[in-house]
């Protein structure tokens, strides 16, 4: 992924924001993407509907997965996180992403953390 890519929201549409945090909603439609976004605040997601995902970290790095309703990840940004989420299922997949507005924790990788059932 190139840096100079122009850079998209994290999410689809925010639900709620105030001084802790924000509340996205993030839909990708089967075949769709959720455009290259740079993730600056460590972060919680929740899935809301089944899913087949990649995602395509800015090092080359694809992560697959497979999410079910009520699956929660939590990531830790590091000092940053820049990729792109493709739906490579068949439905619509929908997420909700928390963005925790505390500063992050320290440099470096990010971190996910699956809590998945």
């Amino acid at each position: 992924m190139s840096q100079e890519q122009t850079l998209h929201p994290v999410g689809s549409t925010i639900l709620f924001e105030d001084d802790t945090v924000r509340v996205w909603d993030a839909t990708v439609e089967p075949g769709e993407t959720l455009p290259i976004h740079q993730h600056e605040l460590d972060y919680v997601t929740v899935a809301l509907t089944r899913g087949d995902v990649e995602v395509h970290e800015a090092d080359g790095t694809v992560r697959r997965g497979h999410r079910l309703p009520g699956d929660v990840q939590v990531t830790r940004v590091g000092s940053g996180q820049r990729h792109v989420l493709k739906n490579i299922g068949t439905a619509t997949y929908r997420n909700r992403i928390i963005e925790l507005k505390s500063p992050p924790g320290p440099g470096g990788e990010p971190v996910n953390i699956n809590l998945s059932r």
